[in-house]
């Protein structure tokens, strides 16, 4: 008896940016993870079909990871343009500062 094909599911994995001081965006990776058939498939083909599945989701979850990295990285250095515009040029950005706070809300002490 032969086996039935599968027909691929679509899936999309996205991650969506907003903010209100930079323009928000969106990133998708679409996914072709195959769908069960109603035959009742031997657990190994299963197994294999999960494993596939399973890969294809992390390696869309790395691309977006760099998309959005990348998208986020341009808009610190807009905000940081912005900023020494809006100073005329008497803003000192702690470079180091700001890579060990990255992506964190940082509180700064009045004392």
């Amino acid at each position: 008896m032969s086996q039935p094909d599968q027909v691929p599911a679509k899936a999309t994995l996205t991650a969506t940016y907003t903010s209100l001081s930079n323009q928000p965006f969106q990133i998708s990776q679409h996914l072709d993870i195959p769908t069960p058939s109603s035959d009742p498939a031997p657990e190994e083909r299963k197994k294999q079909q999960r494993i596939q599945s399973l890969s294809q989701l992390r390696k869309a979850a790395s691309t977006i990871q760099a998309a959005v990295n990348k998208e986020l990285t341009a808009r610190m250095e807009e905000d940081k343009a912005r900023e020494l515009a809006s100073n005329q040029g008497v803003v000192v950005i702690d470079d180091e500062a700001e890579e060990q706070n990255y992506g964190e809300e940082v509180v700064e002490d009045s004392d």
